[in-house]
C-alpha cells in the first residue's frame, strides 16, 4: 500500500513537471514572438517582464518555492522604473544627461545582481511565504550572468560616450575610433539590449523546469 501511495505520488509529480515544461515552453515562444513584433514599444516590454512575474507565481502557487525570488525581481523592477523615467527625460534636457543614464543603467543592473545573490534564500524572505525548505535555483546563476553583462554595456556605453563627447568638442580628432558616425556600442544598444532582454525573460520562464530533469541545470547546481 506504502509503495503504491509512493508510485501514486512520484507520477502525478511527473505529471506537473511535465505540464510546467509545455507551459514553460509556450511561454517562451511567446515572449520571443511578443518581443520581436513590439520590440519599438517600452511600455510593452515593461508589461511583458511582469506578466511573466505574475504567470509564474500563479503556477507555483502551492509550493510557493519561487515566490522570493519573484519578488526581489519584481521590486527591482519597480523601483528601476521612475528611475529609468527620470534620466530618459534628462538625457534630452542635459549636456551629460547620457552619461547619468548609462551609469544608472549600470548601477541598476548590480544592485539587482546583488540582490538576486544575496537575498533569494535569506531566511526572513522565505519566512514571509512559510517556505520551510526552499528549492535551489540554479537559473539565478544564468541571471547573474545576464545582468552582469548588461551592466558592463552599459558601463560600456557611458565610457564610450564621454570620450565621443570630448572628441566632438575637440573637433572629431580620433576619426580611427568613431570618424564622427556614432559610437560602436550605441549603434548597436537596441539589438543588445532586446537579445539581454529576452534571456531574461526566458530564464524567468526557466524558474517553473525541474532542475533535476535538465542536465544544464544539474550542473549548474552542482557547481552553486
Amino acid at each position: 500500500m506504502d509503495q503504491a501511495l509512493i508510485a501514486l505520488g512520484s507520477q502525478l509529480t511527473r505529471q506537473n513537471s511535465t505540464a510546467k515544461e509545455w507551459i514553460c515552453l509556450l511561454g517562451c515562444i511567446s515572449s520571443l514572438a511578443v518581443s520581436f513584433f513590439y520590440r519599438q514599444y517600452n511600455d510593452i516590454a515593461v508589461s511583458l517582464t511582469f506578466g511573466i512575474i505574475v504567470l509564474v507565481a500563479v503556477l507555483d502557487w502551492k509550493q510557493r518555492t519561487v515566490w522570493p525570488l519573484l519578488l526581489i525581481i519584481g521590486a527591482a523592477k519597480l523601483l528601476a522604473i521612475p528611475v529609468e523615467l527620470i534620466l530618459t527625460q534628462l538625457s534630452g534636457e542635459v549636456v551629460y544627461g547620457p552619461l547619468m543614464f548609462y551609469l544608472s543603467s549600470a548601477l541598476i543592473d548590480v544592485a539587482m545582481l546583488l540582490c538576486i545573490t544575496a537575498y533569494h534564500k535569506d531566511s526572513t524572505v522565505l519566512g514571509w511565504f512559510k517556505i520551510d525548505n526552499p528549492k535551489p535555483f540554479p537559473q539565478t546563476q544564468l541571471m547573474s550572468a545576464v545582468l552582469m553583462t548588461s551592466a558592463f554595456y552599459a558601463f560600456a556605453q557611458a565610457t564610450e560616450w564621454l570620450v565621443y563627447f570630448l572628441d566632438m568638442a575637440n573637433g572629431g580628432k580620433l576619426p580611427f575610433l568613431f570618424g564622427m558616425k556614432l559610437p560602436l556600442f550605441y549603434a548597436f544598444q537596441n539589438e543588445v539590449k532586446l537579445a539581454l532582454k529576452l534571456a531574461f525573460d526566458l530564464l524567468l520562464w526557466s524558474l517553473l523546469l525541474d532542475a533535476d530533469r535538465w542536465s544544464v541545470l544539474r550542473r549548474l547546481q552542482r557547481r552553486a
